[in-house]
């Protein structure tokens, strides 16, 4: 095989590659988002500044994990994080209101790695 064959067969490689990747990120999103605050609202206290929300619903979850009620409340519905966020509705509005949109957007789309089975097994290893 001549050097310009495998320069070739490199060049088609490597596409090919670039290609898979591209696939791949598409059907399995990263596992880590901007949004797993939503699966796991009391981790994110320390780095809160980082998350892409809005001043008001960073405020809202600083409350929010501050709160031994709230925690309790969280602890209590592992097992069904759409009745932990119903409950919190009424105390925190803002970060309700972002989680209901990233929760049922993120569903619908074919990208989704928020699904329910993905959503409690991260709880499950907090």
């Amino acid at each position: 095989m001549g050097k310009s064959n495998i320069k070739e067969l490199q060049q088609l490689i490597i596409e090919h590659l670039i290609l898979l990747e591209e696939k791949i990120e598409h059907y399995f999103p990263s596992l880590t988002t901007s949004a797993d605050w939503v699966v796991l609202p009391f981790d994110f206290t320390d780095n809160v500044n980082e998350l892409d929300l809005t001043n008001n619903e960073k405020n809202e979850l600083i409350d929010m994990s501050s709160s031994s009620t709230i925690r309790i409340l969280f602890n209590s519905k592992k097992n069904n994080m759409d009745s932990f966020w119903a409950l919190s509705e009424t105390s925190y509005k803002c970060i309700f209101s972002t989680f209901f949109t990233l929760h049922y957007n993120t569903l619908s789309s074919p990208r989704s790695n928020m699904n329910d089975e993905s959503l409690h097994a991260k709880r499950e290893k907090s």
